[in-house]
């Protein structure tokens, strides 16, 4: 009878360690662009059900939600921003993969900029 014991897990190198960060920051931000999106969805299905009620208790709990959820996005987007520069630093990153990662962030602060025109984020007495 042969008791193997367990092998460590082999160390994340330093370099792997740095691409990280600005991927995961890049992945939380986008995870909650995706739920301001499903979110937006599910408000629409819910204000368009309530028709003539909807007057009397506005806003709707679920556009409240929606807008807290915008905030929470907008503030993900940014730390990803902050870490951009850094990204660019990675020479573990190939220019392909630096490019995309700063396209979708240049697309992700487009979206807080329109939703600050549309007056959605930093808009008075929206909660």
């Amino acid at each position: 009878m042969v008791i193997r014991t367990p092998q460590p897990l082999p160390e994340i190198t330093a370099r792997r360690r740095d691409a990280l960060v600005p991927a995961g920051t890049l992945l939380a931000a986008v995870c909650g662009w995706l739920l301001f999106l499903i979110l937006i969805i599910a408000a629409a299905v819910v204000m368009s059900a309530a028709s003539y009620k909807l007057l009397f208790n506005f806003p709707p709990p679920i556009l409240v939600a929606v807008v807290v959820v915008g905030y929470v996005a907008s503030v993900l987007t940014l730390i990803a921003l902050w870490f951009l520069r850094r990204a660019w630093q990675l020479q573990a990153w190939r220019l392909w993969r630096k490019l995309r990662h700063s396209l979708i962030l240049a697309l992700m602060a487009s979206v807080i900029v329109l939703l600050i025109e549309w007056t959605v984020l930093l808009a008075p007495l929206t909660l």
